[in-house]
C-alpha cells in the first residue's frame, strides 16, 4: 500500500497545527484529520485548531490530537457574504474588515503557534492563520480545492467566468486587501507584500482536485494532486425496491429549487437514496414519495453509490462533486453560493451535469430532470472524466505531505 514505508522527520519534537478558521461543513475538519498519520509516519505529531470545534461531537479523534478553538473572525465568516466580486473581496469584507481585529486575530494564531510548540502549519481556508505563519517563518501547506488560493493574475477576476465585472471595482478590491494586510504585517514587523497572490505564494500548496475541476480555468500551470480518499467505513447503498431510476441526493438544504426537483423525480418514478442534513428537515417528507426514497443521515460510501446511481443531485461542494464524478457519476447541481457555482459552470462545461439555481422557473426544473432521466450524454461525459483520471491513487497524496514535513 502506498505510504508504507516511514518517512523520518529530523526534528523529534515537530509537531504541525492543521488550521481551518472560514466555512461551514464537518468536511473541513475531515480533510485535515486524514493528515494526522501521513505526519506520524514523519514523525510529527498533529494538533487541530478550527472553528465550529463542536463539529466534532461524535467523531473520535486520533490518539494524541489536541483540539484548539481557531480565533473567531468579525461577524459571520463562516456563512456564504453577499454581494461579493471574488474570493479577495470576501476576505476583504470579512477576515480584513476591522483592522484592530485583524491583527488582534493573527497575534491570537501566534500565541496558538507558541502554545503547541509548532513547527509546521497545514491550512484549510485559514487566511490569517497563513499570516500568522508567514510572520512565524514556520513552513506552511496550503491543502486547496481550488477556490481559496487564487491564481496570480492582478486585479483577480471575479467569481463567474461568463459575468462581467468592473475593473476599476476588481482593483480597488485587491487594493484594500494589500493595504490591510500590509498594516499588519509591519504591526509585527515583517515584511509587506505587493499583492494578495505574493502572500500567498509563501506557502507551498497542494491542490486537491483536477485541473478541469479548478475554480479558476484561468489559472497559470500548476500540478494537480486530485482529491482525497472517500470517508472510509460507511456503508454501502440500500435502494427503495421498484423499477425506477436510482438517484442519490446529498443535500444539506431544502431550498425551495430543491423541492422542486426531488417533487419532480418523485413524479418521474425515480427510487431516491436520499442523504445529508435534509434528512432531519421537517418538510422533507412533503416532496418525497414515501415508497420510493430511503432516508440515510449517517451516509453511505460514495464510490458504491457512483457505480450503482443513474445520477446525483447535490449541491456543488466540491467534496462530494468532485468524488461522484470522478467514480463516473453524472450530476443534477444546486449550488447555494459562488463558489458552489463556479464549481457547477466547470463540471457543466465538461458535459457532465445540469444546473439550477432558485431563480430557474418550474419549467426549467421540468427540462433539466427530464434531460437528466433521459438523457444518457451527462453519464458518457461522466465517465469519460473518470476513465481520464483512472491511474488516481488518492492514497498517494499522503506520501507527499509526509515528506514535506519530514524534509522542511
Amino acid at each position: 500500500m502506498s505510504g508504507a514505508t516511514a518517512i523520518v522527520s529530523v526534528n523529534a519534537n515537530a509537531r504541525a497545527l492543521l488550521c481551518w478558521e472560514l466555512g461551514d461543513n464537518f468536511g473541513h475538519i475531515e480533510r485535515l484529520l486524514s493528515f494526522v498519520a501521513p505526519l506520524s509516519r514523519a514523525g510529527i505529531g498533529a494538533d487541530l485548531a478550527v472553528i465550529q470545534t463542536d463539529k466534532l461531537a461524535g467523531h473520535p479523534l486520533p490518539p494524541g490530537v489536541r483540539v484548539v478553538a481557531a480565533p473567531a473572525q468579525p461577524g459571520d465568516a463562516a456563512a456564504a457574504v453577499p454581494d461579493t466580486l471574488n474570493v479577495i473581496d470576501i476576505l476583504r469584507q470579512t477576515v480584513y474588515a476591522d483592522p484592530a481585529s485583524f491583527i488582534a486575530n493573527v497575534g491570537r494564531w501566534l500565541a496558538i503557534f507558541v502554545a503547541h510548540d509548532t513547527s509546521h502549519v497545514l491550512l484549510d481556508y485559514a487566511p490569517t492563520a497563513l499570516i500568522a505563519a508567514r510572520i512565524a517563518g514556520l513552513p506552511a501547506l496550503a491543502l486547496d480545492w481550488g477556490f481559496w488560493l487564487p491564481p496570480n493574475e492582478q486585479p483577480l477576476a471575479g467569481l463567474r467566468v461568463r459575468r462581467r465585472y468592473p475593473r476599476a471595482q476588481l482593483i480597488n478590491i485587491e487594493a484594500a486587501a494589500v493595504n490591510a494586510i500590509n498594516a499588519t504585517l509591519v504591526h509585527f514587523g515583517a515584511a509587506t507584500v505587493p499583492s494578495t497572490y505574493a502572500l500567498y505564494a509563501h506557502s507551498r500548496a497542494l491542490r486537491l482536485t483536477f485541473a478541469e475541476l479548478d475554480h479558476y480555468p484561468q489559472r497559470e500551470p500548476v500540478w494537480y494532486h486530485g482529491i482525497l480518499p472517500g470517508r472510509a467505513g460507511l456503508p454501502a447503498p440500500l435502494w427503495p425496491a421498484g423499477n425506477g431510476r436510482k438517484v442519490f441526493v446529498y443535500l444539506h438544504q431544502l431550498t425551495p429549487i430543491a423541492c422542486e426537483v426531488l417533487r419532480r423525480l418523485s413524479a418521474a418514478g425515480c427510487r431516491l437514496l436520499v442523504v445529508g442534513s435534509v434528512c432531519a428537515h421537517p418538510g422533507i417528507a412533503g416532496v418525497l414519495d414515501g415508497q420510493r426514497a430511503l432516508l440515510c443521515p449517517g451516509g453511505v460510501a460514495i464510490a458504491r453509490v457512483a457505480a450503482e446511481a443513474d445520477f446525483a443531485v447535490t449541491h456543488s461542494s466540491h467534496g462530494v462533486s468532485a468524488e461522484l464524478l470522478w467514480c463516473g457519476c453524472a450530476l443534477l447541481l444546486l449550488p447555494l453560493h459562488g463558489e458552489q457555482a463556479m464549481l457547477a459552470e466547470r463540471i457543466h462545461a465538461l458535459g457532465a451535469a445540469r444546473v439550477l439555481v432558485d431563480k430557474n422557473t418550474a419549467w426549467d426544473v421540468e427540462d433539466a430532470v427530464a434531460s437528466m432521466v433521459t438523457d444518457t450524454s451527462y453519464s458518457l461525459a461522466a465517465r469519460r472524466f473518470s476513465a481520464r483520471y483512472a491511474a488516481h491513487r488518492p492514497e498517494r497524496i499522503f506520501d507527499h505531505v509526509a515528506r514535506w514535513a519530514a524534509s522542511t
